[in-house]
């Protein structure tokens, strides 16, 4: 169950780690494409956010952030194509046809397993999972993902 269809009475911890390992995917994701995590965390309601940044001096790409929007549910384990409905609106919102949609997911699925992302992803949903509540800021963020895959300094360099 998606943690942004919850009720308070639904929050477990099983839905809070869900949805840090969504939070982690966007942020690990992010780094892996050379932008900046400027902060994320995960909301005692059971809702997280992840804000990033392409980096001064550089344009929003809507295909590097249908990367990372993907990336969320792709951690999150949801396998059955489908993406949140926040994400689902910056989709909307960059003007993708749903046949471009589709081939994001496949392209983000496909930097996932190339890139080997899970080491990273785990290590920072265990960050944000330990700090429910609270922002996590995001040179403490990249800081974990690269402890965890010492190989994303080379892909975000």
């Amino acid at each position: 169950m998606s943690a942004e269809w919850m009720t308070a009475g639904e929050v477990t911890a099983a839905s809070l780690l869900a949805t840090a390992r969504h939070e982690a995917g966007h942020a690990v994701m992010a780094i892996a494409l050379g932008c900046t995590v400027l902060r994320a965390g995960v909301h005692r309601s059971g809702d997280g956010f992840c804000v990033t940044t392409h980096g001064r001096g550089r344009r929003r790409d809507p295909m590097m952030d249908g990367l990372i929007a993907w990336a969320g549910t792709i951690a999150e384990g949801v396998d059955d194509g489908s993406i949140g409905a926040e994400d689902h609106g910056l989709m909307r919102s960059y003007g993708f046809r749903p046949s471009s949609v589709a081939t994001l997911r496949e392209i983000a699925v496909r930097c996932f397993r190339e890139w080997d992302l899970e080491p990273a992803i785990t290590a920072v949903a265990a960050l944000l999972a330990a700090d429910v509540g609270g922002i996590v800021k995001g040179a403490a963020i990249r800081a974990c993902a690269l402890r965890a895959q010492p190989s994303l300094a080379l892909r975000s360099a």
